[in-house]
């Protein structure tokens, strides 16, 4: 779907990690993707006066990606995934953590 519609860039908001697979698939797929803070997103849609709900915020951050993308040094906020072998590290030191806290 989006690289039928020419999307260059995806921006999402930081949603707990929950939006780690959706990310990683965009970035997969060799779409440019942007996970960015909702307070940032919020600021922006104020700053535009534009309402932050539900129904708008499809709208709202289609926008914050076109006026991210006209700045220079957008780039650097690009995501990128870990790899694999950063995720099994991440999972261990996660996993030692727990056991750690159970004592």
């Amino acid at each position: 779907y989006l690289k039928k519609h020419k999307v260059a860039l995806v921006v999402m908001e930081s949603t707990d990690g929950l939006e780690i697979p959706a990310a990683k698939a965009i970035h997969r797929a060799g779409i440019a993707v942007i996970i960015a803070n909702p307070r940032q997103t919020h600021q922006f849609a104020q700053s535009q006066s534009l309402t932050k709900t539900d129904a708008k915020d499809a709208k709202m951050l289609a926008f914050f990606a076109q006026m991210t993308a006209q700045k220079e040094g957008w780039q650097t906020m690009l995501y990128h995934p870990p790899t694999e072998a950063e995720e099994v590290l991440e999972a261990l030191v996660n996993r030692r953590n727990q056991l750690v806290d159970m004592r």
